[in-house]
């Protein structure tokens, strides 16, 4: 048996395609699309609780915004729109109590500076209201 030399017949590839290929790899690398949601947990906004609500359908409406308050526990926008939901349901003692906890979450800050939704002036009037109807109700600031 008689060896065949390819040692010779092996060329090295220039410098610059090393360079190509390797921008060419970074540059695919850095456009690679994020890991989609999974189907059991698709990505929420936190302002997605009162998207399409319909008066009929109020128990569709609450469970979506449960996610939507889970997802982002320490956003106040979440609770103060669960709020409108709990309202529109007649249950005004979990109304208060959204609105009462979105109110502390206004105040809390972190590393000294205000919370993010205090930013938000709409909100923070939005929750003042609502947290002023539910002074008349007995039980409403009660955990």
């Amino acid at each position: 048996m008689t060896a065949i030399p390819t040692d010779s017949l092996r060329a090295e590839p220039h410098p610059s395609l090393w360079c190509t290929a390797l921008a060419l790899t970074l540059a695919l690398g850095g456009c690679a699309a994020a890991v989609p949601p999974t189907t059991d947990s698709p990505r929420l906004r936190q302002d997605e609780c009162l998207d399409e609500v319909k008066v009929d359908q109020l128990d569709e409406a609450l469970e979506r915004c449960d996610k939507v308050v889970n997802t982002f526990p320490l956003e106040a926008r979440p609770l103060s729109d669960r709020f409108v939901i709990h309202t529109l349901r007649g249950e005004q003692i979990r109304a208060c109590q959204d609105i009462e906890r979105a109110a502390e979450l206004l105040k809390a800050t972190s590393n000294g500076k205000p919370a993010k939704d205090a930013e938000d002036p709409q909100l923070v009037i939005d929750i003042g209201v609502r947290q002023e109807s539910c002074r008349d109700i007995p039980s409403a600031t009660a955990p």
